[in-house]
């Protein structure tokens, strides 16, 4: 049928028309993100599984998972954000501290190393056996690895090059002899 204005007999039973035939489309509402009735979740709650995942990733989900929060939520909160749409952009309070409880792990990690590393004698690596020796070998290169900062990868910053031109040296006889008479 073509558009435009019809008769009010030709508009009915083009509507019949199209009331007899079958839906071809199905409209459903979208189950994504936080729901119609459901609010923030608490700052409070957002630290507890924040500072939960940065122990036990499954434990942290676990509890979001039975507070009714999605676990997208669960690495921003990790991470000090408040949603997966912020995860780059820390919150004040909750990046805080995520990153307090973070340092505190990075820390106490820190003091077991040390211990360890002073349990290796001189003389009891003297003793070991090679491949106790090497595997102790191993073990120190990869905590050098990871303690030492990252070093920038970038051409320029790595090594500067300078380069130094020196004018050409023209002989006398390269430029014209204008004479003067005074």
């Amino acid at each position: 049928m073509a558009m435009g204005i019809v008769s009010e007999e030709d508009f009915i039973r083009e509507q019949e028309r199209l009331i007899s035939i079958p839906p071809v489309v199905e409209i459903r509402e979208q189950n994504i993100g936080r729901g119609k009735d459901v609010g923030n979740v608490p700052n409070e709650v957002r630290k507890i599984i924040g500072e939960v995942g940065q122990v036990d990733r499954q434990g942290a989900l676990a509890l979001a998972s039975s507070l009714g929060i999605g676990k997208d939520s669960v690495g921003a909160y990790s991470n000090g954000a408040t949603s997966a749409a912020t995860y780059n952009e820390k919150h004040p309070s909750l990046g805080a501290h995520v990153d307090k409880v973070r340092n505190r792990i990075v820390k106490k990690a820190k003091n077991r190393l040390l211990n360890a590393l002073d349990s290796i004698t001189e003389e009891k690596l003297q003793s070991a056996e090679l491949k106790d020796a090497s595997s102790v070998a191993k073990d120190m290169s990869t905590i050098i690895k990871n303690m030492e900062p990252e070093k920038v990868d970038n051409k320029i910053g790595q090594q500067n090059n300078f380069v130094l031109y020196r004018p050409m040296m023209k002989s006398e006889e390269a430029f014209d002899v204008i004479y003067s008479k005074e």
